[in-house]
């Protein structure tokens, strides 16, 4: 934001007008940091993720917007379904996908019927450095799909 303000000179008492910029504005939206060379890698042909469906990408990308700043999103596929418009057994096929091709990890079982997915951090994070690193060890510690 900039705004303006008067300024006398002491020397020649003169009034001159100053632009003044205020503090930068944070990035007031969400975000999430993408690494361009592990994606590429994941996407090329015979990648882990070069044959992945619409729905799934749809899926991962809806997983992507809902992330919190620990890199984990807690869901119902129920609410993944109505949102995407698609039937829930078809989004739960699409999340064991994904799970398959190294995207996403269940990092905590079942509570209720919600589910706790962690993203995969060397492609994609959303948080601070040291989350980051955190959200490493979890991915590591996390039992990959069978």
């Amino acid at each position: 934001m900039t705004e303006f303000k008067k300024f006398i000179d002491a020397e020649t008492d003169k009034t001159h007008l100053v632009a003044v910029r205020g503090p930068r504005a944070r990035n007031a939206g969400g975000f999430v940091m993408v690494w361009q060379d592990a994606l590429l890698a994941a996407l090329a042909r015979g990648g882990t993720c070069g044959d992945l469906t619409a729905l799934q990408w749809r899926v991962w990308a809806f997983l992507l917007a809902s992330a919190d700043y620990r890199n984990t999103v807690r869901l119902y596929i129920k609410d993944v379904a109505e949102a995407l418009q698609h039937d829930r057994s078809d989004v739960g096929r699409a999340l064991e996908a994904l799970q398959v091709n190294g995207l996403i990890r269940v990092t905590e079982k079942r509570r209720g019927r919600s589910r706790e997915y962690l993203l995969n951090p060397e492609l994609v994070f959303k948080g601070l450095p040291m989350q980051r690193r955190e959200a490493r060890k979890v991915w590591s510690n996390a039992a990959p799909a069978a």
